[in-house]
């Protein structure tokens, strides 16, 4: 298993629970609520992809043999801090104009997490399942 494995599973994940609460909220709920929340599911999804972007930028510059520009790590911190901007500036707009609902934002902002706790709890069922295959105590 390697952290590319990791990274997929988490990525489909989060957009399986998004589609599926997206899909309980146009049905049990308001259209408002359900694209408030997939506003926020969205944020969640890009902003896991321009850190984990970021991330692999800068670890790159830092493995031994392998140098990046000045630049090119300056860029990387720059799009680190870049997306927090980006991300307070449109939940101000949202929290300002009062279009969408407030709540359900938040939720999908929290769909990344809640692919996190899926994965935990794949990695710990996955390890408890081969200790008992291998004879563990």
């Amino acid at each position: 298993m390697g952290l590319n494995d990791v990274v997929w599973r988490l990525k489909a994940t989060s957009l399986i629970l998004s589609a599926a609460i997206f899909a309980g909220s146009l049905i049990f709920g308001t259209l408002a609520f359900a694209l408030s929340f997939l506003v926020g599911a969205g944020i969640s999804y890009l902003n896991f992809i321009w850190l984990k972007k970021g991330i692999d930028q800068l670890v790159r510059h830092s493995l031994p043999g392998l140098t990046l520009s000045k630049r090119s790590v300056g860029i990387a911190i720059f799009n680190y801090f870049l997306r927090y901007i980006l991300i307070g500036v449109i939940l101000y707009a949202i929290v300002r104009l009062n279009f969408l609902n407030i709540l359900a934002i938040f939720l999908g902002l929290f769909v990344l997490v809640k692919a996190v706790l899926w994965e935990c709890l794949y990695q710990m069922i996955k390890c408890l399942s081969q200790d008992v295959r291998y004879g563990a105590q």
